[in-house]
C-alpha cells in the first residue's frame, strides 16, 4: 500500500516542525521509519514544499519525493484532500495509473509504530471500508467560551452533562496518526467521513500530534522513557 507522507514548510504553531529535532531525530523521519518497518506499505510519497525537508530526505532509499508541492497547495488554510488527488493526477499523468487505496501518516504523530499502522491498514483491508482513521479513548466534557469568557454548554442542564460524562461508554477522539482510504470512494465523497468510515483504536500515549511548544515536549518526554513502546 502506498503511504503518503504531508509535510508543509510553514507552521504557525511551531515554526519548522517537521525537521525538529525529536529525541535527537528529526520530527518527519519517526514517521518514515514506522512507515519503512511497516509490512503492509509498500511505497513511500512525501509532498512537500520545504526544500530542507527535500534536502532532508532526498537520498533515503524507500522514499519517493516526485516533485515539489506547489505553494496554492501548502497554504494555512490547504485541504489536505486536494493535495493528495494533486499527487494523484501526477500519477495518472506520469505513471498511467493511482492507487486503489492508499494511507496518510502525518509527521505530526511521530509515537505512532509501525505495528498500528499495520493494525489499521489489516482492518481496513478485512472490512472493506471506505475510510479508517485512528482514534484514541478519551471521555471528553466540551463547552465553549463567549467573548466574556463564560462557560457555554449545548445541554440545558450542565450538572447532568457533567454527570452523564463519567457514563461515556467508548467516547473516541481522531488523534491524526494513521488515516487509511479507499482512492474511488474518497474522490467521490470527498470527505474523509461516510456511514462506511470506521474507527482505529491506538493508545492514547501514542497519540500525540504535535502542533505546539507544549505538544513536542509532550512527545519528546515519552519517548525519551519509552512510554509508548
Amino acid at each position: 500500500m502506498l503511504a503518503i507522507v504531508p509535510a508543509r514548510k510553514g507552521s504557525k504553531g511551531l515554526p519548522g516542525k517537521n525537521i525538529k529535532l525529536l529525541n535527537g531525530v528529526p520530527l518527519i523521519l519517526h514517521t518514515i521509519n514506522a512507515a519503512i518497518k511497516s509490512k503492509n506499505i509498500t511505497r513511500i510519497i512525501i509532498s512537500t514544499d520545504d526544500d530542507e525537508i527535500i534536502s532532508l530526505c532526498k537520498n533515503i532509499k524507500e522514499v519517493d519525493i516526485p516533485f515539489k508541492r506547489p505553494k496554492y497547495l501548502a497554504g494555512d488554510k490547504s485541504i489536505l484532500t486536494d493535495t493528495i488527488f494533486h499527487l494523484f493526477n501526477w500519477m495518472l499523468n506520469n505513471e498511467g495509473a493511482e492507487p486503489k487505496s492508499f494511507c496518510v501518516l502525518q509527521p505530526t504523530s511521530p509515537l505512532r509504530l509501525a505495528k498500528d499502522i499495520d493494525g489499521a491498514i489489516n482492518f481496513f483491508n478485512n472490512i472493506k471500508a471506505d475510510a479508517v482513521l485512528s482514534v484514541y479513548e478519551t471521555r471528553p466534557l466540551f463547552f465553549s467560551l463567549s467573548k466574556s469568557n463564560r462557560l457555554i454548554s449545548d445541554r440545558k442542564e450542565t450538572s447532568a452533562f457533567m454527570l452523564a460524562r463519567q457514563k461515556v461508554e467508548n467516547g473516541v477522539v481522531q488523534n491524526g496518526a494513521v488515516h487509511v482510504f479507499n482512492t474511488a470512494k474518497l474522490k467521490k465523497i470527498k470527505s474523509y467521513y461516510s456511514k462506511n468510515t470506521y474507527g482505529f483504536k491506538m493508545p492514547a500515549n501514542r497519540s500525540i500530534d504535535i502542533d505546539t511548544k507544549f505538544d513536542f515536549f509532550m512527545a519528546e518526554q515519552i519517548m525519551k522513557n519509552k512510554l509508548h513502546l
